[in-house]
């Protein structure tokens, strides 16, 4: 799955996987404005499939949000996708190159779905699937994970009651929310940066603070990619406020 970019294109809000090094080779010649015929100019629908740029990732029409993650322990690789009606959760094969279902879980998202992601946990086969945030109830803990488990033959939504105490309500305003390494957990809220565990509780180490906190409301957060020389394990990250992009590492 290497070079490879997941989208949610098209009328139908359909996921596509898209080949970064067939799209950036498609810019490079319509740049050329080259005359030549060749298969690169051909659509997509006569090329054979494994020659394509793009292709629809069957039976993920009305997708509302997705995510992707690697397995750390095991190397898989799984794409997470939510619908109306529930959560599915594909695996990548290497061999066929493409995504297969291994997880349809019925599950009535939050509208609008704030949180999509997947967190690894060790000795687990499949990723549990984050919807949802709520206060944590323990010292140190300042969020607690409301996460659909794929590895149960019968997965228990989290209970998003709107009468259930203030500690159970889903969190709002979660703007972004990233598994970082094997136990370490990113979460932007409106005004806060927590790094945490897979328990919600604040992560200590001398690399990276367990809050930040700002004066403003964090639009965005994304992580930036370098190509000058710096550590591996150098972690960046930018967030937007407005037009402003406030660096930090």
């Amino acid at each position: 799955m290497n070079n490879a970019l997941i989208s949610i294109s098209g009328k139908a809000s359909q996921l596509y996987c898209h080949s970064l090094a067939g799209l950036f080779e498609q810019t490079r010649q319509k740049q050329r404005m080259t005359v030549s015929i060749s298969t690169r100019h051909l659509p997509d629908r006569i090329l054979p499939r494994k020659f394509s740029i793009s292709n629809k990732i069957p039976d993920t029409k009305g997708c509302l949000k997705c995510c992707v993650v690697r397995n750390p322990y095991t190397g898989h690789k799984y794409l997470c996708g939510a619908f109306q009606s529930g959560v599915v959760l594909l695996e990548w094969v290497e061999p066929m190159q493409k995504f297969m279902l291994v997880k349809n879980v019925d599950f009535q998202p939050l509208c609008p779905l704030e949180v999509l992601e997947l967190l690894v946990v060790p000795e687990q086969p499949y990723p549990l699937i984050c919807v949802g945030l709520s206060k944590g109830t323990q010292p140190n803990q300042p969020v607690s994970f409301q996460t659909l488990d794929p590895n149960s033959s019968c997965p228990t939504p989290p209970d998003t009651d709107t009468t259930l105490p203030d500690s159970e309500k889903p969190q709002s305003c979660v703007i972004h929310i990233t598994h970082l390494e094997r136990d370490t957990v990113l979460v932007c809220l409106d005004r806060c940066i927590e790094i945490v565990n897979l328990e919600g509780k604040q992560k200590f180490s001398k690399k990276l603070s367990p809050e930040l906190t700002f004066n403003f409301q964090i639009e965005s957060i994304g992580k930036l990619s370098a190509f000058f020389s710096e550590p591996r394990n150098a972690i960046q990250w930018a967030v937007k406020v407005g037009s402003l992009f406030i660096q930090m590492i």
